[in-house]
């Protein structure tokens, strides 16, 4: 398949600028996803990959040290894969071609540069994604969350280079909210946080640029 794409980009002023883009993709199945079908042996060749057409409409504002992002988002995903039924005999999962959905919502970010080598960048998504249409087993889905997409998430990093030097460290941080863990929505897992903590340190040798890191 072919995945056409169309943008445009107006600059308002010298450091606001606005973009439209439009775009189509396509998923193909993953090796595990084919492995089996629902009666048989053999691969579930009848699985084929989801199609989506996706838009954008966004700002971008750069000005001395400082550069903001906003971006709107709408994807409809059709043949959306899905959990299929349980292959006969045996009850291993199979996957199929079942549903409609559609993901929309908002990005943020900011990169800013500061003072004595420091950077900050953070960066957060909301985003809406529920089935359209989708129907198993006599049980319909539509209108449920997605499973496995948090609707917020967010990362931060506060970055150091070490002025005159090849060193840089980091702190990082990021959060996602709750996700459904399955099509029913009767299952959730909760929100989590993590923390990080990393350095690394560039130097070239014999031509070849090497960055050692070391990460927690």
């Amino acid at each position: 398949q072919t995945n056409p794409a169309l943008g445009l980009s107006y600059q308002w002023t010298p450091a606001l600028s606005l973009y439209a883009a439009l775009g189509k993709g396509f998923e193909t199945p993953t090796a595990q996803e084919l492995a089996y079908r629902p009666s048989g042996s053999g691969l579930n060749l009848d699985l084929g990959a989801s199609r989506s057409f996706n838009r954008e409409l966004g700002l971008r504002l750069r000005q001395a040290r400082t550069e903001v992002t906003a971006a709107l988002f709408d994807t409809r995903v059709k043949d959306e894969i899905v959990t299929g039924p349980n292959q006969q005999n045996t009850g291993r999962s199979t996957f199929t071609n079942a549903a409609e959905s559609t993901r929309r919502g908002l990005e943020l970010s900011l990169n800013q540069q500061l003072d004595h080598g420091l950077s900050f960048y953070a960066a957060y998504t909301y985003v809406q994604a529920r089935f359209d249409s989708y129907q198993s087993d006599g049980d319909d889905f539509s209108g449920n969350r997605l499973p496995g997409v948090p609707r917020h998430s967010l990362f931060s990093e506060l970055a150091w280079q070490v002025p005159d030097s090849n060193w840089r460290t980091a702190l990082e941080a990021q959060g996602l909210s709750q996700r459904y863990a399955n099509d029913a929505n009767a299952d959730s897992a909760s929100g989590y946080a993590v923390f990080n903590w990393h350095a690394s340190y560039r130097h070239s040798i014999s031509g070849l640029n090497l960055e050692p890191f070391v990460r927690v």
